[in-house]
């Protein structure tokens, strides 16, 4: 194998690496298929699952569980798909939201 060729294929790697990070974390480090445990307004904690990230924009799905201590790790948690204190809203929320305002709500990632 030349050198040409070697640097081609480390190239080739690096780029391939570089191409796959960035589509599963955004600029932050929130990473695609991620689990954090956010804090909500009234001071208790739940859980969200990143779905997918776009530049800047995170799609989440938001569990209604509520934990008056955040959660350090997700095994042993059962995400439940129920009622939110609103009885019009039912099972898990999903929607899209910005990378600087799911950090604002200070995620810790538990899986």
């Amino acid at each position: 194998m030349t050198e040409k060729t070697k640097f081609l294929l480390q190239s080739i790697f690096l780029l391939t690496v570089l191409i796959f990070l960035n589509i599963n974390c955004d600029s932050t480090g929130v990473k695609k298929g991620g689990i954090y445990s956010v804090i909500n307004n009234d001071e208790s904690y739940c859980i969200v699952k990143i779905i997918s990230i776009a530049d800047t924009v995170l799609e989440i799905e938001l569990y209604p569980n509520k934990f008056s201590s955040r959660p350090k790790e997700i095994s042993g948690i059962k995400l439940d798909p129920g009622l939110y204190n609103d009885s019009t809203v039912q099972g898990v929320l999903r929607f899209a939201i910005s990378s600087k305002t799911f950090l604002e709500w200070t995620p810790e990632r538990l899986n």
